[in-house]
């Protein structure tokens, strides 16, 4: 909350607010087996600098604070939305694979006026994860990510 607060102080033009919203756990054929996705697990994908929270809910709070502070840095608000004084959500679901390697980046729900693309181009810049881990094994976690577009 913090880094939010400090975000708008500082005028910038853009604020990006995070949540991440639950996902229904999908099976995926690779190679003749099923490959589950899951939606939350026993230890959730940890942003980079969020490997040694000392508990789940400090991890949480981390990595979203971490991908709020990675998307101000790397999101350039479009011209052509301030120009046209576009804001919203834009909606991005991801997965963080097996390896932190984040995946499957997917558009959800755009607001247009170059929002979109900036908005996947910054997911897709996202440093490794550290993997979610279900019964003692690394396995794949999806993500959905509302990211807030709103001029300053």
């Amino acid at each position: 909350m913090k880094l939010i607060n400090s975000l708008l102080k500082k005028g910038n033009p853009a604020f990006f607010l995070l949540m991440f919203l639950p996902f229904v756990a999908l099976g995926q054929q690779k190679n003749g087996e099923t490959e589950t996705v899951f939606n939350l697990v026993e230890k959730m994908p940890r942003f980079k600098g969020c490997e040694n929270a000392k508990s789940e809910e400090l991890a949480a709070e981390c990595t979203q604070t971490e991908i709020a502070r990675f998307l101000s840095k790397t999101i350039v608000y479009p011209q052509k939305a301030k120009v046209a004084g576009v804001e919203g959500f834009v909606y991005v679901s991801f997965v963080v694979n097996t390896k932190g390697k984040v995946t499957e980046i997917k558009l959800l729900k755009g607001i247009g006026f170059g929002c979109d693309e900036e908005a996947l181009k910054a997911v897709s810049k996202f440093p490794k994860f550290t993997p979610g881990i279900q019964r003692g094994k690394p396995v794949k976690v999806m993500f959905n990510l509302p990211i807030s577009f709103k001029l300053r």
